[in-house]
């Protein structure tokens, strides 16, 4: 408020021509002023919708039931085109045998399906620590896959 009070009192003092010339600089300049203060703007669409986290999956399932047979025909663990999997880990609890072991990479091995293999319904399994890396070279864990087998 005080800085447009001073600048009414100098322009008052001031020349016609020179009143002229403080109009134009303002209308030159003001566009400039306000593209660099929009540029850094964000504009979000959908601002209630919530992300999704990043999620592995076998054979399009992250989790719940899976059918023994459809576990045994996927090859892969695979969170999406621009993320690998890295490494994960299997955990099988059986009676009162626990089975852990990590796998390097994303594919289910030999070792992994014959432990699938031996499975009956309602017992689960679980890949944990589910290792990623992106494009960039970024590595994260995504959140564990568990299973109950059904027939």
């Amino acid at each position: 408020m005080v800085i447009c009070k001073r600048l009414a009192q100098f322009l008052n003092k001031s020349t016609p021509i020179f009143y002229f010339l403080v109009c134009l600089l303002i209308l030159v300049i003001a566009p400039s002023l306000t593209l660099g203060q929009s540029s850094g703007t964000i504009r979000v669409d959908q601002p209630d919708k919530p992300v999704q986290p990043i999620t592995a999956t076998i054979g399009s399932k992250s989790g719940g039931m899976i059918h023994k047979n459809d576990l045994l025909s996927e090859q892969i663990i695979k969170v999406n085109d621009s993320i690998t999997v890295i490494l994960y880990e299997f955990h099988l609890n059986q009676a009162s045998v626990r089975t852990n072991f990590t796998v390097e990479g994303n594919q289910l091995n030999d070792e992994v399906k014959r432990y699938v293999d031996k499975l009956k319904a309602g017992q689960i399994i679980r890949f944990v620590n589910i290792l990623c890396r992106d494009r960039n070279g970024l590595t994260f864990r995504v959140p564990d896959i568990q299973f109950e087998i059904i027939d």
